[in-house]
């Protein structure tokens, strides 16, 4: 993932794996309030974390930080 940013989004290496940590520990601490219950709360908060980050990864694509 953080060679996917670091190519795609036009950031250094260790701007693109700080952003991984933080996507890893968010959806860890996601999928630890939820209880890792898979049930219909947990599909609609994951659903909502894809698109998030999406689209957080098309703003850096548009507006490279570098």
């Amino acid at each position: 993932m953080s060679v996917y940013l670091t190519d795609r989004c036009g950031i250094g290496p260790d701007q693109a794996d700080k952003l991984f940590m933080m996507i890893v520990f968010g959806l860890f601490y996601l999928n630890q309030s939820l209880k890792w219950n898979k049930d219909d709360d947990w599909y609609e908060m994951q659903f909502l974390a894809a698109r998030f980050l999406f689209g957080g990864i098309a703003a850096l694509v548009k507006n490279p930080l570098c």
